[in-house]
């Protein structure tokens, strides 16, 4: 398998193209992993921990790797050789990196996004302690014979009030220890201005990802971003969805026009 997978994390490096970038519409169960792999122009699939703790009701920073895993080996079977994927690792799970990688890559990961923050913690670890979990993560992933796996580095220093100036001299050390992409995590509170992602583009050369908030798709290309993923925000989608044909029903419709 391992050849393949890594056949696959070099499909998913050459796909973050800044100003033609990947677009991941981010999954978290079979389900949604299903309706992914039917899509027209999907490239690549990425999971969403967030989305994932919701499904099976616990909160974000509270998601176990065991449960992580338990959702990203349903995604894979789903979606077996049809796409390559990337999976949300959080923190890499502490001292457990390691073994939270290598079980990622066995489970069928190409690549995988960790952050520079501890869930729950309300300060960043140290930028050369991130740097170092970066470099690991990717030097166990070529244990498993996947040399090119794909590692986005989250860091949550917009979140925390951080400047910008920090965020770019973080996210160039993460680049410099392996990272193929920094993405900068505003939180649901704060958003990046156009000038800051243009800022962010020159700074990272073009290697920066993004989630859509108000931005468009045509609109995080055209500022020469390499990345684009949603998030939780098609759950969101899915839970509306649900809630909206649930009170039609209720309301003495059919099921012939649910989601009308």
């Amino acid at each position: 398998m391992s050849v393949k997978l890594n056949t696959f994390a070099k499909r998913l490096s050459l796909l973050h193209k800044p100003g033609k970038p990947v677009i991941l519409a981010n999954v978290y169960d079979g389900i949604s992993a299903k309706g992914l792999r039917s899509t027209a122009g999907a490239q690549a699939a990425a999971t969403a921990s967030y989305a994932i703790a919701a499904a099976c009701g616990v909160a974000d920073a509270d998601l176990s790797l065991e449960q992580n895993l338990a959702a990203i080996g349903a995604v894979h079977r789903v979606l077996g050789d049809a796409l390559p994927l990337t999976v949300d690792l959080q923190d890499g799970y502490g001292h457990r990196l390691d073994e939270a990688v290598k079980r990622a890559v066995h489970a069928g990961a190409a690549g995988c996004t960790i952050e520079d923050i501890h869930p729950g913690d309300a300060a960043l670890m140290p930028a050369k302690t991130m740097a170092a979990r970066i470099t690991r993560a990717r030097a166990v992933a070529a244990e498993c014979g996947v040399p090119d796996f794909v590692v986005t580095a989250q860091t949550d220093g917009v979140r925390l009030g951080a400047k910008l100036d920090d965020v770019i001299s973080r996210g160039n050390l993460y680049l410099a220890a392996g990272a193929t992409s920094v993405f900068p995590w505003c939180g649901r509170e704060k958003e990046l201005s156009e000038h800051d992602v243009d800022l962010l583009v020159r700074a990272f050369q073009g290697r920066l990802a993004m989630t859509l908030g108000t931005f468009s798709v045509d609109n995080l290309a055209d500022l020469g971003v390499c990345r684009i993923s949603t998030g939780p925000a098609l759950m969101y989608a899915k839970m509306d969805l649900f809630k909206r044909s649930a009170t039609a029903l209720f309301e003495g419709g059919s099921l012939y026009n649910i989601g009308a």
